[in-house]
């Protein structure tokens, strides 16, 4: 068991099947492009009375030719590393498709007629238009590393634009575009790819100084995604192309010519490399042990771009863990339709330098903040149905935010009144925030998963005191620390906290004077809870039952209005199906009694 909770802190979370992201050889994206089954010979009802076709029948079988020879030309091109010629391929096939897409439009109704997009013209128009666009980006080298100066340079030099079908889109100056083709995602529950008209890509966006609005809601090192679209934009075959990113969360359908066709999407490899890369993956450890590091990226950040009118369901992970942990729950919201319309994903990180009502101040600053940024005057309704949902050492922390301090968490610290403590103004200030709070208003649901609700013994065993004496406090922490017991007697403080600050770890530890204190806080009555377990051992009786980390009792919710047990499964659950299923079926019952 000692051994065990070792290996979980050092790996921090112990996630080990999660969802994973890899890129493919270039090399092989082309070989695999190339060897793809020779288009077949037009039919001969492919003629000016077939169904479907423009007026100009012979013209648009001649273009539709054109851009499957370019394709040919492209590929092979590519393949053999001359990427300019490839790119002058790749842009006669996509002018040639963009322009024949354009042509197309709906026939006079009659009776059995097909609907023109299911025409063998049409297919093959759109599948052109879609691997053109697709090889013209790899082409001008729309990988990781090439900055969008770099690509726009490049697809100006073949009269191409670039940019983003709305103003919300390009208000975010992103860096960089990426074909989501390029990647391959591993162990995801349940993937949210589509198939329709245009070029899914990873939209990536680089680290920029954190100092306020809207820096503060978007994740450092961004990743979203976004469909792209090649448009003439004089009519011709042969003249400019335009390039529009489109938002899939927001637009499911592009039209060309006079037909409506599907937007492809692929919104899971974003998310995947998002939250399984972008150093998330080292944030665990790194905001365990050197917690000064990543000051300036705690709080909460926006998955996807902005969206008025959702609801926001903040996810808040553990101890010694990331927002990666999180990756399933955010992909299995988004593959929903119904929850991908009506919810935004935030996801929470923090380190663990602090105590745990430091990290809640933190995100309820984060709440206030971003709220005021996106909704000032406070008329958007969904945010006052905020879900949250806190996993392991988030559950207490989801608990200080629907909770009143009252005078509870004070005298768990002080044996006597804080106003009888001699500190400067500005400590006062700044400590009284974190023991002294109300409730978030604007949260109506929480959502808990294997809570360390009353602790865990892992913290009391040698490991666990080890950690929680090496672990490093936050300076602000070691400073106030040092300033009362400075000024004061150190019996103002209670005994526990007089030799040192305590940490993340020793809030969980089921002697804390802190978690006690929040168990006892009075709760906001307006909001819903309901809990999740794992039960790694559902052989043993309740009481000694555990997820190998957390004693089965520890983390009930005496509160909840739903209670879930997955058994077999242990404490790092978050990409359980039967976990996913529960969350979702949460979720929609959140959209049922609002």
């Amino acid at each position: 068991m000692r051994l065990g909770v070792l290996i979980a802190l050092l790996v921090a979370g112990g996630c080990v099947i999660e969802p994973r992201i890899y890129r493919l050889p270039s090399a092989l994206n082309t070989l695999t492009d190339l060897v793809r089954p020779t288009t077949e010979p037009a039919p001969q009802w492919l003629s000016p009375a077939g169904p479907g076709l423009p007026a100009t029948a012979p013209a648009a079988l001649q273009s539709l030719a054109r851009a499957e020879t370019g394709l040919e030309t492209g590929q092979r091109k590519l393949l053999l590393g001359q990427k300019q010629a490839a790119a002058q391929a790749y842009r006669q096939s996509l002018g040639q498709a963009a322009w024949l897409l354009q042509q197309l439009g709906p026939q006079p109704a009659t009776v059995g007629a097909a609907d023109p997009r299911s025409t063998q013209l049409a297919q093959r128009a759109a599948e052109a238009h879609d691997r053109a666009l697709l090889g013209l980006l790899r082409a001008v080298e729309c990988k990781p590393g090439q900055h969008r100066c770099h690509v726009q340079a490049r697809l100006a030099e073949l009269g191409i634009g670039l940019e983003a079908a709305d103003d919300r889109l390009a208000a975010i100056d992103w860096d960089e575009i990426w074909p989501a083709a390029d990647f391959v995602t591993t162990h995801v529950q349940d993937p949210c790819r589509w198939d329709g008209l245009g070029v899914p890509l990873v939209v990536s966006r680089y680290k920029r100084p954190r100092t306020g609005y809207p820096e503060l809601a978007y994740p450092p090192r961004w990743k979203f995604a976004a469909t792209a679209v090649a448009r003439p934009l004089q009519g011709t075959a042969e003249g400019p192309l335009k390039l529009v990113l489109t938002d899939p969360y927001q637009t499911r359908q592009v039209v060309t010519g006079g037909l409506v066709w599907p937007l492809a999407a692929d919104l899971t490899t974003p998310v995947i490399h998002l939250l399984s890369h972008s150093h998330y993956r080292n944030k665990g450890r790194v905001g365990m042990f050197i917690p000064e590091k990543l000051t300036d990226e705690e709080g909460m950040t926006t998955v996807h771009p902005y969206q008025p009118g959702k609801i926001p369901i903040v996810l808040i992970h553990g101890l010694g863990c990331s927002p990666r942990i999180m990756a399933d729950i955010v992909n299995t919201i988004h593959a929903h339709p119904t929850l991908r319309a009506r919810y935004q994903v935030f996801i929470a990180y923090y380190t663990s330098g602090d105590t745990i009502l430091q990290d809640a101040e933190k995100l309820r600053v984060a709440i206030r903040g971003t709220r005021n940024f996106y909704d000032p005057a406070h008329q958007d309704t969904a945010w006052d149905q905020m879900v949250v949902l806190g996993h392991s050492l988030g559950g207490p922390i989801a608990r200080i935010l629907t909770a009143s301090s009252d005078d509870v968490v004070e005298r768990s610290i002080f044996r006597v009144p804080f106003a009888q403590v001699r500190v400067s103004p500005e400590t006062r200030a700044r400590v009284t925030r974190s023991f002294d709070f109300e409730p978030v208003s604007e949260i109506t649901r929480v959502i808990y998963i294997c809570g360390t609700m009353h602790g865990s013994r892992a913290a009391d065993q040698i490991e666990g005191r080890l950690f929680a004496r090496v672990i490093p406090r936050r300076s602000t922490l070691e400073q106030f620390h040092a300033e009362v017991l400075a000024n004061n007697s150190p019996e103002v403080l209670d005994p526990r906290f007089r030799k040192r600050p305590p940490s993340s770890i020793d809030n969980q530890s089921p002697e804390s004077a802190i978690l006690a204190a929040v168990n006892r806080l009075r709760r906001n009555p307006g909001v819903i809870t309901h809990s999740i377990q794992a039960d790694a051992t559902p052989l043993l009786p309740v009481e000694r039952s555990t997820d190998f980390l957390v004693p089965f009792e520890s983390s009930s919710i005496d509160d909840a209005s739903s209670r879930v047990v997955v058994p077999w499964a242990n404490h790092f659950c978050t990409h359980n199906p039967v976990v996913l299923e529960e969350i979702t079926r949460i979720l929609h019952e959140h959209l049922g009694q609002r």
